[in-house]
């Protein structure tokens, strides 16, 4: 608390408590609730349940009586959904040359329509080039798996181990056939195959 020299002591307009301020302070409540409570509030009816609900003047511009109400009145309806399906319909029998667009307007009007996977316009073949230079597939939604470890588990038949690493023979690692791969126990083995070849791992 801070020490106030030659402190000004004057009483609250609500409550009649005592105050003790600075003295170039105007201080007429000891609180909010005390300031609040000599307004006049106003009553309104709530849009979504129709029940009063009062107010202070400066929250005027109120349509709810709560967060419940505020929530279920902006939450699209079942019907709203049909109605947006219905509309995609209609927009797609009018324009069939441009389905990217119609998917986009859908995708913007309701989250429930959207599209994934290798039926979105943006599809790029389900495969990305990681940080490193490798190709990785698609395997799962947000899951990527590199293309040279899948290779090799489809002509072992069997899933790789954590330790074991797939090499390239030519270090193009785009080249993903089996003739351009081989397979080390260990990371130690790949590391020392670049050692004795002279090339640089990574």
């Amino acid at each position: 608390m801070i020490k106030i020299k030659n402190p000004v002591i004057s009483n609250c307009q609500t409550c009649k408590k005592e105050i003790s301020h600075f003295p170039y302070e105007i201080r007429k409540f000891c609180s909010h609730n005390c300031q609040r409570k000599p307004l006049k509030r106003i009553t309104l009816i709530c849009k979504n349940c129709n029940n009063k609900f009062q107010c202070y003047p400066y929250e005027h511009a109120k349509q709810f009586c709560g967060i419940k109400c505020r929530g279920e009145a902006f939450s699209p309806t079942e019907i709203q959904r049909i109605k947006a399906r219905e509309t995609i319909i209609k927009w797609n029998k009018d324009n069939p040359t441009d389905p990217a667009k119609a998917r986009a307007w859908a995708l913007a009007r309701d989250p429930n329509t959207r599209v994934r996977g290798d039926k979105h316009h943006f599809w790029k073949g389900g495969y990305k080039i990681d940080g490193c230079g490798y190709k990785r597939i698609l395997i799962s939604p947000k899951k990527y798996k590199p293309e040279h470890r899948i290779i090799m588990e489809k002509h072992l038949g069997r899933e790789l181990n954590k330790e074991e690493h797939v090499h390239h023979i030519n270090h193009d690692r785009l080249d993903n056939r089996i003739e351009n791969l081989h397979l080390f126990k260990n990371a130690r083995e790949h590391a020392l195959h670049h050692w004795a070849s002279g090339k640089k791992h990574k």
